[in-house]
């Protein structure tokens, strides 16, 4: 169950446990910087009764504290976040929010949405199928036709005058044969490749082998 939350007023943590709420509601939290004194007593700092200057907390007329940093610190309850509040309690137990908005979700709107997912997949499965297990030929312009296989090349190369032993190397490390040129001054024709290029910075040039 997904609801808008917000923790209660004086909800103290470390800085790790901070860490941690951030990581699991994917959110920076509002939080107020703590102070601890001598005794270790964690409290908020007010610039009119505490300092971090020992010389000036030493003064004979001074009527500040001296205190220093704290690990801990002081969540907001003003700002809300989006969770599921069951999981958010089993993670976080101890911690105390208010809830409120929940969402309201339609059984009929989640079946139609999971049934559309299973036609889309089951889509893709027969294109996957069909591509693996069929040639496309246009009968009358005796040509092959391009199918998904051919949208997923994102990098091409061509080979020039290779002997079939070369040209099985140049395929086993994942090119794939896109067209066979066959040329009147040679005995071996020329290929023009392609393959998935998965690298992602981007930079994809044309290959000669």
């Amino acid at each position: 169950m997904f609801a808008r939350v917000s923790f209660d007023d004086n909800q103290i943590v470390t800085r790790d446990e901070l860490a941690h709420i951030e990581d699991y509601l994917c959110d920076e939290i509002t939080y107020s910087e703590l102070v601890e004194d001598n005794e270790g007593n964690v409290m908020e700092f007010y610039s009119w009764n505490h300092t971090y200057s020992k010389e000036e907390a030493e003064k004979e007329d001074s009527t500040k504290k001296l205190v220093r940093e704290s690990n801990k610190v002081k969540l907001g309850s003003v700002k809300e976040y989006l969770s599921d509040v069951e999981s958010l309690i089993k993670t976080f137990p101890k911690l105390k929010f208010k809830v409120r908005g929940m969402i309201q979700s339609s059984h009929s709107q989640m079946l139609n949405m999971v049934e559309q997912m299973k036609d889309i997949e089951s889509k893709l499965t027969n294109a996957l199928m069909n591509f693996n297990e069929t040639i496309e030929f246009n009968q009358r312009c005796d040509v092959h036709i391009g199918n998904i296989g051919l949208l997923n090349i994102n990098q091409l190369g061509y080979a020039v005058d290779k002997c079939t032993e070369e040209l099985q190397d140049i395929i086993s490390t994942g090119w794939r044969i896109l067209a066979v040129c066959p040329q009147p001054d040679q005995r071996r024709p020329d290929y023009v490749l392609g393959r998935y290029n998965p690298e992602e910075n981007g930079v994809v040039r044309c290959e000669r082998f």
